[in-house]
């Protein structure tokens, strides 16, 4: 097996169409898969990159990291890509438990790849048209004469061909081992979902070195579509000037890319969802009320779903299948979902409990790392609280650690925070827990709306009173202007238990 053989197949279906285009340049199939060819070639001929030996790329968006990214199915190599606009702290952590042969890196990321470089004494390989010093290589000369053919090289199905590092915004980064085999499945499961064929044009608001992105764009290249390339750091506005002058068909992106474009007017959006067939959105729960009103404002569906770096796509909602607000949908294609309690026994419909899944997309485990998700028999146990309807829809409600044990009662932080955004002074909320005397406490942040503030404290406590147990309302809320999420849009608890113990804020006792 060679997961290479996605982008091969489609240099031998499609070798002339577009395979990836930026605003400065696009190339075919059969260039992409040259250029992959090359850069596999060099980096075992030049470097002394074998099987197994991990590349670290510090790339954004770009075709050099759809090279980079098929090289290492190629190769037998192990792919590691990071942000390269991490500090050098925040990359030293995934630098040192991957322990990699070469760095491949944008110019952006030249200073840090040189710093941590010196630590190993490896290569680095900038993908530039110049030189920051005079000994530095760059890639057009590495990959320069090397033979375009296609390696033909296959690997067990087991072997690693990419180790994606999670975010590491509640504990370290662990480096989550993506198989030739869960790479393969990776992709062929959302080309099920979604349906793209070889006429679609394919935006990714997401960046290329996190899993979900390299899920999307290796589903794009396997049916044939086109992609559209940005840098990750693009301002929505261009990317939409993009997608318009190129008739994209297809956009993908966190949930705060759809809230932010319904915010905005009619001849800023339309133009670019003219040819829009579909969009997709996960990784934070999408407002029912955005899911809805973006559906009858510009007629497209909309796919809300729910996957981990750690197995893929496990729900979505389906184009042959009522879409439902609020829900991630029906199991993924080739993919088994349970609701369990904590002997890991199946649940009644309707009942809350963790998550578990099981598919051909699995990881096969944490790189250098003793935990363990998966149970004996092959279900991961995702960490997340659900519950699945009668239709067999599920939901996600929360993180189990997001759970507040409130003397016995048990509390999920994202029910409280549902019926803090239902008040109508209230832009965004959540919920954390503290403790405090011995005891558990849940303490509301609050971004209010249309400059309301604290005056307004006690309505929206009496508001929680009203539609939740006692034991659920908060003791006290904090006014915060915004809260802090990631790129993807997930909320920063951990930040926001530190800022309890760091800023005195506006409160009030419930």
């Amino acid at each position: 097996m060679n997961f290479a053989r996605i982008l091969e197949a489609s240099a031998e279906q499609w070798p002339e169409a577009v395979a990836a285009e930026s605003e400065l340049e696009a190339v075919t199939f059969s260039q992409l898969n040259a250029l992959s060819n090359r850069l596999a070639r060099a980096l075992r001929q030049r470097l002394g990159i074998g099987t197994g030996s991990k590349v670290f790329v510090l790339l954004d968006n770009g075709i050099d990291f759809l090279a980079a990214f098929f090289s290492a199915g190629k190769l037998g190599s192990v792919l590691v890509p990071c942000s390269p606009y991490l500090t050098v702290r925040e990359v030293r952590t995934i630098w040192e438990s991957s322990e990699p042969s070469a760095i491949l890196a944008c110019p952006e990321a030249y200073d840090k790849a040189a710093t941590l470089a010196a630590d190993r004494s490896v290569p680095i390989v900038l993908a530039a048209t110049s030189r920051p010093q005079a000994d530095t290589l760059l890639l057009s000369d590495l990959t320069q004469g090397m033979p375009a053919g296609n390696l033909d090289e296959q690997f067990d199905p087991s072997h690693v061909g990419v180790i994606v590092y999670t975010s590491g915004t509640t504990s370290q980064p662990k480096g989550v081992m993506w198989t030739h085999h869960s790479i393969v499945a990776n992709q062929i499961i959302p080309r099920m979902v979604h349906r793209l064929q070889a006429d679609d044009v394919v935006m990714l608001r997401l960046p290329f070195f996190h899993g979900w992105a390299m899920m999307f764009l290796a589903m794009a290249i396997g049916a044939g579509s086109k992609l559209l390339v940005q840098k990750s750091d693009t301002p929505l506005p261009k990317s939409l000037q993009f997608m318009a002058a190129k008739h994209a068909t297809f956009l993908a992106g966190p949930s705060p890319v759809f809230v932010t474009l319904m915010k905005w007017k009619s001849d800023e959006v339309n133009p670019a969802l003219r040819y829009l067939r579909q969009g997709s959105t996960g990784s934070s729960p999408l407002d029912p009320e955005v899911f809805k009103a973006f559906e009858q404002r510009f007629g497209v569906p909309l796919l809300e779903g729910y996957g981990m770096t750690e197995v893929g796509i496990i729900c979505s909602n389906r184009l042959d299948a009522p879409r439902r607000p609020g829900s991630v949908g029906l199991p993924a294609p080739l993919t088994e979902v349970r609701i369990v309690d904590e002997a890991l026994k199946e649940v009644g419909v309707g009942e809350l409990g963790q998550i578990v899944v099981r598919g051909p997309g699995l990881m096969k485990g944490y790189y250098r790392n003793s935990e363990n998700p998966l149970t004996e028999d092959g279900w991961l146990l995702t960490g997340d609280v659900g519950r699945q309807d009668a239709d067999g829809y599920f939901y996600v409600v929360d993180r189990i650690k997001d759970m507040v044990n409130l003397k016995g009662e048990k509390v999920y932080c994202a029910e409280v925070e549902e019926v803090l955004k239902l008040h109508p002074y209230v832009a965004d909320a959540a919920v954390v827990g503290i403790s405090a005397a011995g005891n558990e406490q849940l303490i509301a942040f609050v971004v209010a709306k249309d400059g309301k503030g604290t005056s307004d404290t006690h309505r929206i406590l009496d508001h929680c009173r009203k539609n939740l147990a006692s034991f659920k309302v908060p003791r006290r809320v904090m006014f915060v202007d915004k809260l802090p999420r990631n790129a993807m849009g997930r909320l920063l608890r951990k930040q926001l238990r530190s800022e309890i113990e760091s800023r005195q804020l506006e409160t009030a006792v419930s």
